[in-house]
C-alpha cells in the first residue's frame, strides 16, 4: 500500500509539473527566437543532449544559439570537445590555416563529423565574417581526454619562445602525443610539471615572442595534460572527468572576461547539477560538471536537458561500428509529453515550478549504444535540471562527406 501510495503521489506530481512549467514558444514559428528570450539573462546557458546521435537536437541548437548570439548576446560557444581541437575550430571561425575538410578530419569523435554539426560551424562562420569587429563569437572546447594536439601546440610554442629547452623536452612531448587518447598511453608527469614551472618561471622572457592570450592558451594545455594524467591513472573515473571539464569552462569564461554570456554543448549527464549514481544499489556516486558550475555561477547558470520519445539515433556498436537505432518511447514523463501531440515542448523548472523530488526516468545514451543496458537514467527532475526542451520523435544525424 505503501509503494503504491507513492507512486500515485509521484505521479500527480508529475501531471502538476508538466502542467505548471509548460512555457508555450510556438509563436510566430520561431520558437528558438522566443525561447532564446527567455533564457537570455543567465550566464552560462547549458544546452544538454539525451544522445549525440539525433538530428532534431543539433538544428535546434543551431537555430537557437543563432539567436542567441545575434540578440542576445552571447559570445563565447563551449563545446564537449577537446581543448585543442576547439582552438582549430576558432581558427577556422575567424579565416585562419584550417580548411574545412582538414577540420573535419582532425575530430576524434563522430558527433562532430557530421553534416548537422558542420552546418553549425558554417553558421558561426558567416556571423563572424559578417558582425562588427569586436562583436566575434569564439569557439572553445572543455574536454581533456585527447593529448595529441596539445602536444602539437606546446612544442610549436616553445620552437618559438625557447628552442633550448624545447631539445630537452620534445622527444617526450612527442611520445605522450601519440598516446592520443589511448588510457594506457605514455605520460611523463615529470616533464609536464618541468614545462608547467619552466613557463611560470620564464613568462616575463615568453611574452616577449608571443601576445598575452598565447601564453595563457598553451599554459592552459599544459593544465589540461596533467588533468588527463589523472583521469586516466585513476581509472577513467567519471567524477574527475566532470570536475576538470567544469574546471576549464570557468578559466574559458575568465580569459574571455566574466562578463562574457557562455552556451555550453555537452550531452545531459555532464550538465545536470545533481550527482549520477551507478553500481550495485547506485552504491556509487559522483558530482557531475553542472554541479560544481552551479556551485560556482549559482543562479546564472541554467540546465536546459534535451529530451526525446522516440525515433532513430545514429550511435556506435558494441562493435565500435556507427549505425542507426530505433529507440522506443518507455517512460512515463515522456510518454505524457508525447500524448500532448506536439512536434516539440520547453517545460521551464527554474522560473514556472517550485516542485520538488520528482523522480523521472530519463534516455541517456552516450557514444556507444548497447541495447542490453538500460540506457536510461533517473533523476531529481527539478534538481537536475532547469528546465527541458522535448522533442517528440527523433531522426539519426548524417556523417560529412
Amino acid at each position: 500500500l505503501v509503494l503504491v501510495s507513492c507512486g500515485k503521489e509521484n505521479e500527480n506530481k508529475l501531471s502538476q509539473i508538466i502542467e505548471c512549467s509548460i512555457v508555450p514558444i510556438n509563436d510566430n514559428n520561431n520558437k528558438e527566437g522566443n525561447l532564446s528570450k527567455i533564457l537570455s539573462d543567465n550566464s552560462i546557458l547549458a544546452l544538454g543532449e539525451s544522445t549525440h546521435g539525433a538530428k532534431e537536437f543539433y538544428m535546434f541548437k543551431k537555430e537557437l544559439i543563432r539567436n542567441l548570439i545575434e540578440d542576445n548576446d552571447f559570445k563565447v560557444i563551449a563545446v564537449e570537445m577537446d581543448f585543442a581541437q576547439g582552438l582549430m575550430v576558432n581558427k577556422f571561425l575567424n579565416g585562419d590555416k584550417y580548411s574545412l575538410e582538414e577540420l573535419v578530419r582532425r575530430f576524434d569523435f563522430y558527433m562532430y563529423s557530421t553534416k548537422e554539426f558542420i552546418d553549425f560551424i558554417k553558421m558561426l562562420k558567416e556571423y563572424n565574417q559578417n558582425c562588427e569587429k569586436g562583436k566575434e563569437v569564439a569557439f572553445f572546447g572543455f574536454d581533456m581526454q585527447n593529448r595529441k594536439y596539445i602536444t602539437k601546440n606546446v612544442i610549436n610554442f616553445f620552437s618559438i619562445t625557447d628552442s633550448t629547452f624545447l631539445e630537452e623536452i620534445k622527444n617526450q612531448l612527442v611520445e605522450i602525443g601519440n598516446s592520443g587518447i589511448n588510457p594506457s598511453g605514455s605520460m611523463n608527469v615529470q616533464v609536464i610539471n618541468s614545462i608547467a614551472e619552466r613557463m611560470k618561471n620564464y613568462k616575463n622572457k615568453y611574452l616577449q615572442d608571443v601576445s598575452k592570450k598565447e601564453f595563457l592558451l598553451v599554459e592552459r594545455q599544459v593544465e589540461i595534460l596533467l588533468q588527463a594524467e589523472l583521469y586516466y591513472s585513476n581509472g577513467m573515473i567519471d567524477e574527475i572527468r566532470d570536475e576538470q571539464m567544469a574546471k576549464n569552462i570557468l578559466w574559458i569564461k575568465e580569459f574571455c572576461s566574466d562578463t562574457t554570456k557562455m552556451v555550453l554543448w555537452a550531452h545531459n549527464e555532464h550538465i545536470n547539477k545533481g550527482t549520477s549514481k551507478a553500481g550495485f544499489m547506485g552504491l556509487l556516486e559522483w558530482n557531475n560538471m553542472g554541479y560544481y558550475l552551479r556551485s560556482s555561477i549559482g543562479e546564472g547558470y541554467y540546465a536546459l536537458s534535451l529530451e526525446f520519445g522516440t525515433g532513430t539515433i545514429l550511435a556506435g556498436s558494441i562493435q565500435r561500428k556507427l549505425q542507426v537505432f530505433e529507440i522506443d518511447n518507455e517512460f512515463a514523463f515522456t510518454k505524457r509529453l508525447s500524448s500532448r501531440d506536439s512536434e516539440a515542448l520547453f517545460l521551464d523548472f527554474k522560473n514556472n515550478c517550485s516542485f520538488k523530488d520528482v523522480k523521472v526516468n530519463l534516455h541517456s545514451i552516450g557514444g556507444i549504444y548497447d541495447s542490453n543496458e538500460g540506457n536510461s537514467v533517473e533523476v531529481d527532475l527539478t534538481d537536475y535540471y532547469d528546465g527541458v526542451y522535448f522533442v517528440n520523435e527523433v531522426s539519426p544525424i548524417s556523417q560529412f562527406k
